[in-house]
Protein backbone atom coordinates (compact mmCIF):
# COMPACT_ATOMS: atom_id res chain seq x y z
CA UNK A 1 0.00 0.00 0.00
CA UNK A 2 0.99 3.49 -0.96
CA UNK A 3 -1.10 5.12 1.98
CA UNK A 4 -3.59 4.24 4.42
CA UNK A 5 -6.74 4.64 1.62
CA UNK A 6 -8.69 1.87 0.67
CA UNK A 7 -10.89 1.79 -1.90
CA UNK A 8 -14.46 -0.49 -1.77
CA UNK A 9 -13.66 -3.88 -3.56
CA UNK A 10 -10.24 -3.36 -3.03
CA UNK A 11 -8.52 -6.64 -1.98
CA UNK A 12 -5.59 -6.87 0.48
CA UNK A 13 -3.98 -10.05 1.95
CA UNK A 14 -3.33 -10.21 5.98
CA UNK A 15 -0.72 -12.53 7.57
CA UNK A 16 -1.49 -14.94 9.85
CA UNK A 17 0.13 -16.42 12.61
CA UNK A 18 0.43 -19.64 11.07
CA UNK A 19 2.14 -18.34 8.14
CA UNK A 20 5.89 -18.89 8.44
CA UNK A 21 8.61 -16.54 7.46
CA UNK A 22 10.01 -16.74 4.13
CA UNK A 23 13.83 -17.71 3.94
CA UNK A 24 16.45 -18.41 1.81
CA UNK A 25 17.02 -21.61 4.21
CA UNK A 26 16.22 -24.76 4.78
CA UNK A 27 16.19 -27.20 8.00
CA UNK A 28 18.01 -29.90 8.15
CA UNK A 29 18.84 -32.15 11.60
CA UNK A 30 21.86 -34.07 11.73
CA UNK A 31 21.32 -37.51 11.66
CA UNK A 32 23.59 -40.30 13.51
CA UNK A 33 26.61 -40.91 10.67
CA UNK A 34 26.34 -37.13 9.24
CA UNK A 35 29.60 -35.06 8.03
CA UNK A 36 29.50 -31.46 6.55
CA UNK A 37 31.23 -33.26 3.81
CA UNK A 38 28.01 -36.00 3.34
CA UNK A 39 25.74 -33.18 4.20
CA UNK A 40 27.75 -30.88 1.68
CA UNK A 41 27.37 -33.09 -1.21
CA UNK A 42 23.75 -34.01 -0.72
CA UNK A 43 23.01 -30.30 -1.05
CA UNK A 44 25.64 -29.17 -2.82
CA UNK A 45 27.00 -27.06 -0.82
CA UNK A 46 30.52 -26.59 0.51
CA UNK A 47 32.11 -27.46 3.87
CA UNK A 48 33.32 -23.61 4.44
CA UNK A 49 29.27 -22.26 3.30
CA UNK A 50 28.07 -24.84 5.53
CA UNK A 51 30.39 -23.26 8.49
CA UNK A 52 29.68 -19.75 7.46
CA UNK A 53 25.73 -20.07 7.36
CA UNK A 54 25.78 -22.18 10.74
CA UNK A 55 28.59 -19.64 12.55
CA UNK A 56 30.51 -23.33 13.64
CA UNK A 57 33.94 -22.88 14.19
CA UNK A 58 34.77 -26.13 13.99
CA UNK A 59 33.23 -29.72 11.88
CA UNK A 60 32.16 -31.31 14.84
CA UNK A 61 27.94 -32.18 14.62
CA UNK A 62 26.25 -33.60 17.08
CA UNK A 63 23.17 -35.60 16.42
CA UNK A 64 20.16 -33.88 16.48
CA UNK A 65 21.67 -30.50 15.94
CA UNK A 66 19.91 -28.02 13.07
CA UNK A 67 21.71 -26.75 10.44
CA UNK A 68 20.69 -24.22 7.84
CA UNK A 69 20.86 -24.98 4.50
CA UNK A 70 20.73 -23.29 1.74
CA UNK A 71 17.93 -23.62 -0.83
CA UNK A 72 18.71 -24.09 -4.71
Amino acid sequence: LINNTLSIGQKIILPTKSEQPITEYDNYIVQKGDSLYQIGLKYNITINELKKINNLSSNLLSIGQQLKIKRT
